[in-house]
């Protein structure tokens, strides 16, 4: 077989160095034995230390292949990605008498199919997100299902938080992934204080990755959290979320492993950072529309549409486990008396004061409502009808004694109520409803007497 001859090679080494891409050239004993001028500018190998070496001096086993991917590092120690073709030099018989080695390098192509592919399927999230809208009851809800939509975008998060930024820029976890909940809970700093003000100078805009994570620790800053893992976070993709003027959230996607994001990575969780606003205020928007909706805009408390759908669930869900609940209807005394007497203003602090004095009192009902001008409803579980009769008994006296203001005037007040318990009272829900509102005619009548009795006797 004919042997690698420099001399005769001189053609070949000039057709090689006018190719752009780095070239190698391994004669037929597997020995390299020229690179042109492209691989030189590329790699941090000097002449010296590469040629008359194999691939098997420096463990390159991929390249007995004819095709292959391959990852190497430049001058700059960035990591850059080849596709390494092998082309048969032959003699003039058909003898290979060495292999050309070409490398194409394709991370600018990689970067760019990989970044398309994770915006598709962030882009996917957010459209699924959108759809899953009405079925989150808060913000917290919906950020967590974005959390974990993302950490499966990123493969190289292991775990990740969303830190909510208060008025007093103290940042506390709205939503985590992989971090022990308790070390969540109890999560709370100064956003000055954090590494994450430290790393990126100016104001916190844009999506930004931050190595060495430990080194921080080091420089005072408070510890990282540790994971579930046990694994401590070495580096993480930071994406701020400004709404409107002010810096609401910001997503932190944690790696056990240092520098393995990458720009991609960064540019495309800037994605997060311009479409998560748009979305954050059609979910406001939404929420307000099924607030007025579902509540009374005096009160706050439920109103009867939405009180009769929660009531139907419970009815249902109480007959399918076979359980018990109270239904108690409720009628304020006296509230025409005082439209009357001191204006609409004042009916409405009455209204409103009754409505936070439930809330407080009757913090173990499952729903309260007002289901008419003076009438109120309320779900109680867990509670027998005797007990509950005792504890809305005491509650009355109490009401009894609060004076109401408005404007110029005050006033006291009163109220009556019914309950109706099932299944005892009845196995139907509207009938239910029914006998509740009977007992509570009942007492009203009853505390018209005893008003009626109290002015003949002061008579």
């Amino acid at each position: 077989m004919e042997r690698f001859d420099k001399k005769s090679f001189e053609t070949v080494k000039a057709i090689l160095n006018a190719i752009p891409n780095p070239v190698i050239y391994e004669d037929a004993d597997g020995v390299y034995q020229y690179c042109n001028n492209a691989y030189y500018e590329f790699s941090e190998e000097s002449p010296e230390s590469f040629l008359n070496k194999t691939h098997h001096d420096f463990k390159l086993d991929a390249f007995q292949d004819v095709s292959f991917e391959h990852t190497y590092k430049n001058r700059r120690g960035d990591m850059r990605y080849f596709i390494v073709n092998k082309i048969l030099h032959l003699n003039d018989i058909g003898e290979m008498i060495g292999v050309i080695i070409i490398m194409e390098d394709v991370t600018d192509k990689k970067a760019a199919e990989k970044e398309i592919k994770m915006l598709h399927l962030l882009k996917d999230a957010f459209l699924e997100l959108s759809h899953e809208m009405v079925d989150f009851e808060n913000e917290e809800m919906m950020l967590k299902f974005l959390l974990i939509k993302v950490m499966s975008i990123y493969d190289v998060c292991d775990q990740a938080s969303i830190l909510e930024i208060s008025e007093n820029e103290t940042l506390t976890v709205l939503a985590s992934e992989g971090f022990h909940e308790e070390d969540m809970q109890n999560f709370n700093l100064p956003l000055e204080g954090s590494f994450i003000w430290k790393d990126i100078p100016g104001e916190i805009s844009a999506a930004h990755i931050v190595n060495d994570i430990p080194n921080y620790t080091e420089q005072g800053f408070p510890e990282v959290s540790i994971p579930i893992t046990g694994r401590p976070v070495q580096s993480s993709l930071v994406v701020p979320v400004w709404i409107g003027k002010k810096l609401k959230w910001i997503f932190s996607l944690d790696s056990s492993y240092n520098h393995v994001y990458t720009e991609t990575d960064r540019k495309v969780a800037d994605y997060i950072r311009e479409e998560l606003p748009l979305l954050y205020n059609l979910f406001e928007l939404y929420q307000k529309t099924l607030r007025m909706s579902r509540y009374d805009a005096l009160t706050r408390l439920q109103n009867r549409h939405y009180f009769d759908i929660v009531h139907e669930e419970l009815y249902t869900d109480s007959k399918m486990d076979s359980a018990s609940y109270e239904l108690v209807l409720f009628d304020l005394d006296g509230l025409k008396i005082i439209n009357d007497l001191h204006g609409h203003p004042a009916g409405d602090a009455y209204l409103i004061g009754f409505s936070n004095f439930m809330r407080d009192t009757f913090k173990g009902a499952s729903h309260i409502a007002r289901v008419g001008g003076d009438e109120f409803a309320a779900l109680f579980t867990h509670i027998d009808s005797a007990e509950l009769m005792d504890l809305i008994s005491e509650a009355r006296d109490v009401f009894q004694t609060l004076t109401f203001k408005s404007e110029s005037t005050s006033f006291k007040g009163g109220f009556s109520f019914g309950i109706a318990s099932y299944p005892n009272d009845s196995e139907d829900r509207l009938r239910l409803f029914q006998i509740a509102d009977t007992r509570l005619y009942q007492d009203k009548k009853r505390a018209q007497r005893r008003q009626n009795n109290e002015t003949d006797s002061r008579q």
